[in-house]
């Protein structure tokens, strides 16, 4: 696989400056790695080459959203590239955005959250993750079941 890599670097460093079409085959908090048609060759768009906004990861739906303009980027999406930068010692290659061919809407905006509806809300916390109970030392949880006497 390294040497896989190596060759992909040493086959593009020639090609440097060239702009290609290809598919988002990964989103990670830090950019997209996007897989160049025809020459199976992926590379990082750093979330630095984005346009011009604060891109926040979600890593359940695997997208970076822009906080202002509310454009996603994901998994599918088909971007037109420049070849910026080959690290044949790291085995990196990096891509600039030139053209956005296909991707999904922006992202409404709803702004706060909906509260549940039924009393004592939802028991879900920030990020949707289960609130825990704190209890004083030397406590026991009480389980759901009534004891028989």
């Amino acid at each position: 696989r390294d040497m896989v890599d190596w060759l992909k670097c040493e086959f593009m460093e020639t090609r440097l400056g060239e702009v290609f079409e290809g598919t988002v085959s990964a989103v990670t908090s830090f950019g997209l790695f996007v897989e160049l048609d025809g020459v199976f060759v992926t590379g990082l768009v750093h979330v630095t080459m984005l346009p011009e906004d604060y891109y926040h990861f979600d890593d359940v739906n695997l997208t970076l959203t822009g906080d202002a303009n509310g454009r996603a980027f994901g998994l599918g999406d088909r971007l037109r590239v420049q070849l910026a930068r080959v690290d044949i010692d790291g085995r990196k290659i990096d891509f600039e955005l030139v053209e956005v061919l296909s991707a999904r809407p922006p992202a409404r905006r709803t702004g706060k959250r909906r509260q549940n509806r039924r009393a004592g809300g939802s028991g879900r916390g920030p990020g949707g993750k289960p609130q825990r109970t704190l209890r004083g030392p030397g406590t026991k949880a009480k389980s759901g079941r009534k004891r028989r006497r």
